[in-house]
């Protein structure tokens, strides 16, 4: 055979089997991972259904679930068959609805029960919930481990391995106190890998006194479950008088006991000690009235300690003309670290925390304060106060 008749042929070869490569690609069927869509919630009676429309997107490549594309639904547990005479589908506006018969749905026991949506080009991994019975559990679950200097919120887990039922987020019904269903903004629920978290809003718990508190988290299949937290202190600094906020009035007390007119109350010096000295002066009415006027605003951390614990600051970024002092009285405070930076782009950066430890109960305050590294009299340029309850 001549070699001009086998190169031909050969290429006659590499086109089909490009040709065939591109028609397997082209028929290829997407699988939609990492989401479970949700049928109805099933509560005891009637059907259940679900919609799947034109947004599931894998890179550039949209797939619409077309009613008319649809093959079969296909049960992900073993012990749980399920076969189309136990459902509809159905063509609703271009969306596809699949529903679940009443009778296929009251051979169910109250479980998740997960299921592949296939199609002739996608598959969709679908999800569904039966709760037809809500018990009662006596169970509390804690808030541990979180403080108002945290930038996130209080959470806790709850893991379903843990109660006689499953948890899901979408299975919850409300959170309460005192009787009271939280607003939404209050909180929020997530999923785990074994169960969910709640969290609560820092700035709902700002409204409640510092001490002991009980939630309650109400799902579809279970109550009874009691969420407890410890609400810490939370002080205003320059709020002399106590009543939550910095005025006018505030600032006028500390100028009377600054000019020895009113004596001051020695267990709300804190409050109104703005530089830290243990004292009160004209110099703090004056941070007080600025506050007031809302001219300036303190940035305060409040912290709860056991005696002689210790406690470590969040990191504090200098460089080298600007480094972080501090002011305090009764405070035990350390420089735990100052870490050169090692970023060049950063000329002379560097980086400190402080470890700060009390040996006698008491609330006592600290006030950092970033200043020209060379000169401890000059006029910070930003600062941090400490507000410290000792146990």
């Amino acid at each position: 055979m001549k070699k001009s008749v086998v190169k031909k042929l050969l290429s006659v070869i590499i086109c089909l089997i490009i040709v065939m490569s591109l028609a397997v690609i082209s028929s290829a069927k997407i699988v939609i991972i990492n989401t479970w869509e949700p049928f109805e919630i099933w509560t005891g009676s009637g059907t259940s259904s679900i919609t799947l429309g034109g947004n599931y997107t894998l890179g550039d490549i949209t797939a619409s679930p077309k009613a008319e594309d649809f093959e079969e639904l296909i049960s992900r547990h073993s012990d749980v068959s399920i076969t189309p005479d136990d459902y509809i589908v159905s063509d609703v506006d271009g969306l596809t609805v699949i529903t679940l018969k009443e009778e296929y749905l009251k051979t169910l026991k109250d479980d998740a029960y997960y299921y592949f949506a296939e199609f002739k080009n996608i598959q969709i991994p679908v999800v569904l919930y039966v709760a037809t019975e809500k018990i009662t559990v006596n169970t509390v679950a804690e808030f541990n481990n979180w403080s108002w200097a945290a930038d996130d919120y209080p959470g806790v887990n709850l893991s379903s391995f843990d109660f006689p039922v499953y948890l899901v987020p979408a299975l919850l019904e409300s959170i309460s106190y005192n009787g009271e269903k939280l607003a939404p903004w209050a909180y929020s629920v997530s999923s785990t890998n074994v169960g969910v978290r709640i969290e609560i809003n820092k700035e709902y718990l700002k409204t409640l006194p510092s001490g002991t508190h009980y939630f309650e988290a109400e799902f579809m299949n279970v109550k009874g479950i009691m969420l407890k937290i410890d609400i810490p202190l939370m002080y205003t600094l320059g709020d002399y008088s106590g009543d939550g906020k910095v005025t006018a009035e505030d600032a006028r007390a500390v100028l009377r006991i600054s000019a020895k007119i009113d004596s001051a109350d020695s267990s709300k010096i804190f409050l109104a000690d703005i530089d830290a000295d243990g004292k009160l002066t004209a110099s703090d009415a004056r941070r007080i009235l600025r506050v007031s006027a809302k001219l300036e605003s303190f940035n305060v951390v409040t912290v709860e300690l056991e005696k002689g614990e210790v406690y470590e600051t969040s990191v504090m970024t200098g460089n080298g003309m600007y480094m972080w002092f501090w002011d305090t009285v009764g405070i035990i405070c350390e420089n735990s670290n100052n870490i050169p930076n090692t970023n060049p782009l950063v000329a002379g950066a560097s980086v400190q925390k402080f470890a700060l430890s009390v040996s006698e109960s008491g609330i006592y305050n600290i006030r950092f304060k970033k200043m020209i590294s060379w000169d401890e009299k000059s006029s910070p340029i930003e600062e941090i106060f400490y507000i410290i309850t000792v146990k």
